[in-house]
């Protein structure tokens, strides 16, 4: 029992221990006032636990007590019955508890825990924010198609950031409205009913017009501004639009009975690269075709299928689906592999009719 007691306290003196007293000895004038100290609470703290303890074994000890012995026990004083008087188990046990949660928040403020491959602790966060910058630059690859097709220039950043939520937009069978005002919405926090608006005027508008896609016709208008940055708050929502609506049509390619293929190139920073996308009816048969302008891999999926194909050098690279199903969509992801990987997600849309 005296050595359950020894350890009890030796726990809770090192719960209420302050944990920068855990790694050295005070110094200085109050040193013998602090130890002082802590030798009365400790003194106190040992006495309460011993308490404690006793009281956890005296139901036992009671069943041996012999008359003579519970005459003396009768004898004893206040201080000395009082050891037996612990109050409440359960408060006991969620004050142990309260100790113990706070004592290892401390020790683990102070010194964090690592695995065990680890050496010392790691910042993950700058890891993570590495792995952000890799995706920007391998959406960076891709940007310059998208910057000539604006009408006026846009940060690399926020067209990166476009780009990335066009490509799930795009592999979505939402109305063209609802994808462009998704894809901008979070860079305009509550102002959707003037998004709404405006993309209906961006879709109803000539935006194949030189006057729109021309960044030099577009800022040789009156009152159009040279770069994005420096637009008004309306003609940014506007111009975001207009981005998204060019980012989703140049990742679609719909194929339909009237219209069984479709092709597309993008300038991109490694090159230009050609799409060729063809669907057979009969043959329930959807095959892509891609000129790559450096070694890359192409993979298609969906409806629960996919296929790859991947070469070491510039040129010609074939997937092929069969039993590809009317109404559906297909992903394309067309990676180049010069440098950093960049990637890109078209979409197939195979419809049944035009």
């Amino acid at each position: 029992m005296n050595r359950d007691a020894e350890a009890i306290n030796d726990l809770l003196a090192w719960l209420f221990q302050d944990p920068d007293q855990a790694d050295g000895t005070p110094s200085g004038d109050n040193c013998s006032d602090s130890a002082e100290h802590q030798s009365s609470d400790s003194q106190g703290l040992k006495l309460d636990n011993l308490n404690r303890s006793v009281a956890e074994e005296q139901p036992t000890m009671q069943h041996n007590l012999s008359p003579n012995d519970s005459e003396r026990s009768d004898d004893r004083s206040p201080e000395q019955s009082s050891l037996f008087n612990v109050g409440e188990i359960p408060a006991v046990q969620d004050r142990f508890h309260a100790l113990l949660k706070r004592r290892l928040r401390n020790e683990i403020a102070r010194k964090p825990p690592i695995f065990p491959w680890e050496s010392e602790a790691c910042n993950y966060d700058s890891e993570l924010q590495d792995l952000a910058a890799a995706n920007s630059a391998q959406n960076r690859a891709w940007a310059e198609h998208i910057q000539n097709r604006i009408p006026v220039p846009m940060s690399e950043t926020l067209l990166t950031e476009l780009m990335q939520r066009c490509q799930t937009l795009a592999q979505s069978s939402l109305q063209r409205g609802v994808q462009i005002v998704q894809a901008v919405e979070s860079l305009f926090p509550g102002e959707g009913q003037t998004l709404n608006h405006l993309a209906g005027l961006v879709l109803t508008s000539p935006a194949r017009s030189a006057t729109l896609t021309s960044p030099t016709a577009a800022q040789s208008l009156p009152g159009f501004p040279a770069h994005y940055n420096a637009a008004t708050p309306v003609q940014k929502m506007a111009l975001s639009l207009l981005a998204a609506q060019e980012i989703i049509e140049s990742l679609t390619l719909k194929l339909s009975n009237e219209s069984p293929s479709k092709s597309c190139q993008w300038k991109t920073a490694l090159g230009h690269l050609s799409i060729q996308a063809g669907f057979d009816a009969r043959l329930q048969r959807l095959n892509i075709e891609a000129h790559l302008p450096c070694a890359g891999k192409l993979q298609l999926q969906g409806s629960g299928i996919e296929t790859m194909a991947q070469r070491t050098s510039p040129g010609i690279l074939n997937v092929e689906l069969f039993e590809a199903e009317v109404d559906s969509i297909y992903s394309l992801d067309i990676e180049l592999e010069q440098g950093d990987r960049s990637s890109l997600t078209f979409a197939i849309h195979v419809a049944g009719n035009g």
